[in-house]
């Protein structure tokens, strides 16, 4: 797994949302699907080190063309299709963090970083994901003038919250494992 350090580089880039405009023409400066391809790219040949890995890599597949929808212009493809893509975005985000966390304990099970955030963080990208799964569509189906307009953007808010702390702490701990070298040899 050479290529395995450039793992916690992609999921960076995926978690990061730095977006640009507003309403229909939002753009994310640091592109999700460039972030899904590394980590695609990363993960070749790591279904022979540990199998957690393979849910990750084919989450990130699934994940480059989800991202063009959700991430770039092309969002103003309509409602349905956005709202669709991000339920499917949710699945994917969570599936790439749970699928990294496992192989890495796999993997790595020695490792002290593992040791102490790899249970955490397994059950925190499903908490994630969920969250992910609630508040991403709502906020596009409830209306400014809804009762439900607060605690849907309260909800949102919680969830980008966890999905960029738990994303950075995912990313710090694999790329401490990849800097140790404890993945390298297969």
């Amino acid at each position: 797994m050479q290529r395995f350090p450039w793992a916690p580089w992609g999921l960076l880039l995926v978690v990061l949302d730095l977006r640009i405009g507003s309403g229909v023409a939002l753009w994310d400066v640091l592109p999700d699907v460039v972030g899904y391809v590394w980590l695609v790219v990363a993960l070749t040949g790591a279904q022979g080190v540990a199998r957690g890995f393979v849910l990750a890599r084919s989450a990130a597949l699934v994940g480059v063309p989800v991202s063009l929808v959700t991430g770039t212009p092309l969002q103003s493809v309509g409602q349905p299709l956005l709202v669709a893509a991000l339920v499917v975005q949710a699945v994917v985000f969570a599936g790439v963090l749970y699928g990294l966390v496992t192989g890495v304990q796999e993997a790595a099970a020695g490792h002290p970083d593992v040791q102490r955030w790899g249970p955490r963080l397994r059950v925190a990208a499903l908490v994630v994901g969920v969250l992910l799964l609630l508040a991403d569509p709502s906020i596009f189906l409830v209306t400014s003038d809804s009762p439900l307009a607060a605690p849907v953007t309260l909800l949102w808010l919680a969830a980008r919250l966890a999905e960029a702390v738990v994303g950075v702490l995912t990313v710090v701990m694999v790329f401490r494992v990849a800097r140790a070298g404890a993945l390298t040899t297969a």
